[in-house]
């Protein structure tokens, strides 16, 4: 049997890119149609835009009508062709394609209004409160103690100046300093005593002057049997020199009692 070439068919396209173009159709003309009715914002535009005449849009109206119209038409007819369907499948005889309703085009959503966010208003700042100044109390008066009079020592007299009452020379019985010796040489042991063995002590009082010399001596005690030591005693103690007793600062005479001992 003979065999059978067919043509071949164009290549399919993607119903959801047709779809899509009839959306974006529908959608272009919804919006001339709302542009050309808008209402002016601006008071002062509207004021200063001539208003366009009843006619005239309706004439406009018509011609998106009719724009949107052939659109629709092309897209059916490219939509039966890339569906395989016949022509009159795709529009029934005696319809017009007006008749077949448009697409329902969901007018776009209005966008949310955003409220404005108030600004936080500042809180007023208390204006500082001044402290009352703490009251201190007020010290009582110190009231220093009285002071006690200023205590007066008694006033001793003066001391007298002693007045020499005795005279340089004069013999006292009670010098204020007695006569020193100054130079006292030993007595001559008796020989005769000595022999004998005859010894003892001799207590004498010598009469110093006013120069330290002996004028006179006495003997107070002597030894017995007297054998000459009392004379040697005696004559011992004249050769002797004194510093001679004061009496008021005046040189005077004095006796000065001393012992001699003699011993075997």
């Amino acid at each position: 049997p003979p065999l059978k070439i067919s043509a071949p068919h164009p290549p399919k396209r993607s119903p959801l890119a047709l779809i899509a173009a009839a959306v974006a159709i529908a959608v272009v003309g919804v919006g001339a149609w709302l542009i050309m009715n808008r209402a002016p914002e601006n008071p002062a535009e509207t004021a200063a835009t001539p208003t366009p005449s009843a006619e005239m849009t309706e004439m406009a109206r018509q011609l998106a009508e009719q724009e949107v119209a052939a659109r629709e038409g092309e897209l059916r007819e490219r939509l039966a062709s890339e569906l395989d369907l016949p022509a009159q499948a795709a529009v029934p005889e005696g319809v017009s394609p007006t008749a077949i309703p448009a697409p329902v085009v969901a007018p776009p959503a209005a966008l949310p209004t955003i409220a404005a966010t108030p600004r936080p208003t500042a809180a007023p700042t208390p204006a500082p409160t001044e402290e009352p100044a703490a009251v201190l109390p007020t010290p009582a008066p110190t009231v220093p103690p009285p002071t006690p009079p200023p205590t007066i020592a008694p006033t001793r007299p003066p001391l007298a100046v002693p007045v020499a009452t005795v005279r340089e020379g004069e013999l006292v019985d009670n010098p204020d300093t007695p006569p020193q010796p100054v130079s006292t040489p030993k007595a001559t042991y008796p020989p005769l005593a000595l022999q004998r063995r005859v010894g003892g002590t001799v207590i004498l009082r010598a009469l110093v002057d006013e120069n330290g010399a002996v004028q006179q001596v006495e003997v107070l005690r002597g030894v017995r049997p007297d054998l000459g030591i009392d004379n040697a005693a005696a004559s011992a103690v004249r050769g002797w020199r004194f510093r001679p007793a004061t009496k008021d600062g005046v040189r005077v005479k004095a006796w000065y009692t001393t012992s001699m001992p003699f011993q075997p």
